[in-house]
């Protein structure tokens, strides 16, 4: 598990951005909300996981006709998986520049290299950006003031395609450390923000609320697509929706989450 503790600022905003599976994700509505991120000020990114396919032959969800069209729209070898990289580090590098990154997850879909290869490819690219890998595991960021917002994050597991999967599974990891106000995963790729009430504690002849923001922070892939027949299609997945979280600080309190649904 990975340990992050950084100054809070009087204001801040949290962008909890990931699942963008390119070369199938939407890699250019990525981009511009990128860049839109990179213009406003104490703006900070943390990614989620899960940001190339990594998908090789072998693999039940490779389609030879899929990646040829992938490579027919991007104009490259976008199979090859040393080309996701080069996508997805083109696509941060705003942030770095920017030292906006806070630090950066991988996800399943990066575990075959790792654990096939002994390759990993974002840890690279965390190195060349000086900002911390995360892993596929569990992170604490911790902003530190008078009083401490603790964050815990995760790339995310399981396979359930309803949207109660992804509550329910905050909802179970929210408890595996005490004192977290907010947790963010990945990996379900639902959209949305859940407040919770769950723990009160109890003094001086009253219970003092602790609230808990509990956000599955969606993805850029979408599902569908004219021209092919993605592996999700093939399955009959629900149509995705394209967005991310984004956490608000204010005054040093969470002020507020907002969902950032992309229309398309």
């Amino acid at each position: 598990m990975e340990e992050i503790k950084i100054k809070m600022k009087k204001h801040m905003d949290l962008f909890f951005m990931g699942d963008l599976h390119f070369p199938r994700g939407k890699y250019n509505l990525f981009k511009q909300e990128i860049n839109k991120i990179s213009k406003q000020p104490d703006s900070y990114f943390i990614g989620m996981g899960d940001w190339v396919e990594g998908i090789l032959p072998g693999d039940k969800r490779y389609n030879p006709e899929e990646t040829a069209f992938m490579i027919k729209k991007y104009g490259t070898l976008v199979n090859m998986i040393s080309e996701q990289y080069h996508y997805i580090e083109d696509a941060l590098q705003l942030l770095a520049d920017n030292n906006q990154i806070i630090g950066i997850h991988n996800g399943n879909h990066e575990r075959p290299g790792i654990r096939n290869a002994s390759v990993n490819e974002l840890r690279r690219i965390c190195d060349r950006f000086n900002t911390k890998y995360l892993g596929e595991g569990c992170a604490i960021i911790t902003l530190q003031n008078s009083h401490d917002i603790n964050i815990l994050t995760a790339h995310g597991i399981g396979g359930g395609i309803l949207p109660g999967f992804a509550y329910n599974n905050l909802d179970k990891h929210s408890n595996v450390i005490d004192g977290i106000d907010i947790i963010a995963e990945g990996h379900t790729h639902k959209l949305g923000v859940d407040i919770s009430e769950d723990h009160l504690k109890h003094g001086k002849g009253k219970f003092k609320h602790r609230t808990q923001w509990r956000c599955s922070c969606g993805s850029f892939l979408g599902n569908y697509d004219l021209g092919y027949s993605s592996y999700a299609e093939l399955k009959m997945y629900r149509p995705l929706p394209l967005g991310y979280v984004r956490v608000t600080i204010e005054d040093f309190k969470i002020k507020n989450d907002g969902v950032v649904a992309i229309p398309v």
